[in-house]
């Protein structure tokens, strides 16, 4: 199925069509900014191709929701183009290290995964105004309050999927600039260290060049 969709954008895209992909149209239309969907929503799908998907710059709107991916395939997160991403309902176990990657990222469902944590280049997406993270595992993982990844309720309305864009992003943004002020102490920390074991050295050095020349 997955081929025949993409089969049939291309044609589309070079203002072809065919019999064999024409029953397959229904999987390809435009969102209410007009702009070109992939949907690939429902197809049990374990993994889908990233070269394929990159193939088609013009859509840049991707619906993967309700399918069995419980990670992202490798290079994923090069499909920059991306404006709205739905991974909802996969069973999603985590997020690669740069998802923030994914830089014009306006739209993102992530609900109901499997989902513990956020990458840190997650505040990479400043692009972001809209984002559902309900239905995740946040209340066994250290990473995020639940306060802070979940709307109010099921049946919230924009404002409050904006308003978790808003708290997430800052969350995520103040979570890596702590990370990265520890990690810059602890690189200071070693540096002096290092300093501190090669003073000892050249110090050890010249006693002993001292000793051999007193014998």
């Amino acid at each position: 199925v997955y081929q025949h969709i993409l089969s049939f954008l291309r044609q589309s895209a070079m203002g072809k069509s065919s019999s064999s992909s024409s029953s397959y149209s229904h999987k390809v239309g435009v969102d209410e900014e007009e702009r070109k969907v992939l949907d690939l929503s429902m197809e049990r799908l374990e993994t889908v191709s990233v070269e394929d998907i990159r193939l088609l710059p013009t859509v840049f709107n991707v619906d993967l929701s309700l399918n069995l991916m419980v990670r992202l395939p490798k290079g994923f997160t090069s499909l920059t183009h991306i404006v709205r991403l739905n991974l909802s309902s996969n069973g999603l176990e985590e997020l690669p290290e740069d998802f923030g990657n994914l830089s014009s990222l306006q739209r993102l469902d992530l609900s109901n995964n499997s989902l513990k944590a956020l990458p840190l280049s997650f505040a990479n997406l400043t692009h972001l105004k809209w984002l559902d993270l309900q239905s995740n595992l946040w209340e066994k993982g250290a990473f995020i309050p639940v306060d802070v990844a979940v709307t109010p309720n099921s049946d919230s309305d924009d404002k409050d999927y904006k308003d978790c864009a808003k708290r997430v992003l800052k969350f995520v943004a103040d979570k890596k600039q702590k990370v990265e002020k520890t990690r810059a102490k602890s690189k200071r920390k070693r540096e002096k260290e290092r300093e501190a074991q090669e003073a000892l050295k050249k110090e050890q050095e010249k006693e002993r060049k001292k000793k051999e020349k007193e014998l």
